[in-house]
């Protein structure tokens, strides 16, 4: 059985981007390209420190909340930027893609064209996804222009390398968030399909066949395991959350107070 395309047109955009080249078994592809992504990666790093440590400004006001979203977004995007790394030189999109078939086989009707269609799901990422890059560019675009890194602030040296870390930046996050968001959703739609098929067992008294049973519990297991392996990837994101957690919170504090 030939599984549904999970990742629909943004495979193609992970496999037109840079990254996809940190697989290739040639020399001259694989090293250039790994010393693009990890200066994009240092970059967004100096990026992060310039707007948090760099930028002198009186605490809670216009400026210093700018820049400290600005730092705090540089930083999700180096992250971000290391996950695609990662995923580029695995291949991981392609072991997603083959890890969601080896589920979808066990299902009892093995194609359905409502949960396996993506479609409406892929719009919506894809917009939402557009509406991150375009923000981020054309925000760092039009502060270029006016040689400012910051829209209250004067003009330096600075200026010239900030859209560029801004539009890796918003790179990155146009490629992972969509292929993120696709695979919890896909995880999601198998347990609500074992769900469904479980209980229809149940309905029609097939569960009182212990071979029925071990089927549903082997899936089971199956199920676990990959959504186990999918939230230990993302551990290391998430011990971020606690410091990006207080810096909302600044952010919050410094809006509510105007």
């Amino acid at each position: 059985m030939t599984s549904p395309n999970l990742f629909g047109f943004f495979l193609l955009f992970h496999r037109l981007s840079p990254f996809s080249l940190l697989s290739s078994n040639r020399r001259l592809i694989c090293y250039p390209a790994y010393c693009i992504t990890v200066s994009a990666v240092l970059l967004m790093i100096f990026r992060f420190y310039w707007m948090i440590f760099r930028i002198d400004s009186p605490f809670l006001n216009f400026q210093w909340a700018e820049s400290k979203l600005y730092g705090f977004v540089s930083l999700e995007s180096a992250i971000l930027t290391v996950a695609l790394i990662k995923m580029g030189a695995t291949r991981s999109l392609e072991s997603t893609q083959r890890s969601l078939q080896e589920l979808q086989n066990l299902r009892l009707e093995k194609i359905q064209k409502i949960k396996d269609n993506y479609r409406v799901l892929w719009c919506r990422a894809f917009f939402g996804a557009l509406f991150v890059f375009l923000s981020f560019s054309l925000t760092s675009i039009y502060l270029a222009v006016h040689k400012k890194a910051l829209l209250d602030s004067k003009s330096s040296w600075y200026w010239i390398l900030d859209p560029i870390a801004a539009i890796l930046g918003a790179y990155s996050n146009f490629l992972f968030l969509p292929v993120h968001a696709l695979r919890a959703h896909a995880v999601a739609r198998e347990f609500e399909v074992f769900n469904e098929e479980m209980a229809e067992a149940d309905r029609e008294k097939r569960l009182v066949n212990p071979h029925v049973l071990r089927e549903f519990g082997a899936r089971q297991i199956k199920m676990f395991e990959y959504a186990n392996f999918l939230t230990d990837r993302m551990e290391r994101f998430m011990i971020w959350a606690p410091a990006l957690s207080i810096l909302a919170f600044l952010m919050a504090s410094y809006v509510v107070s105007e």
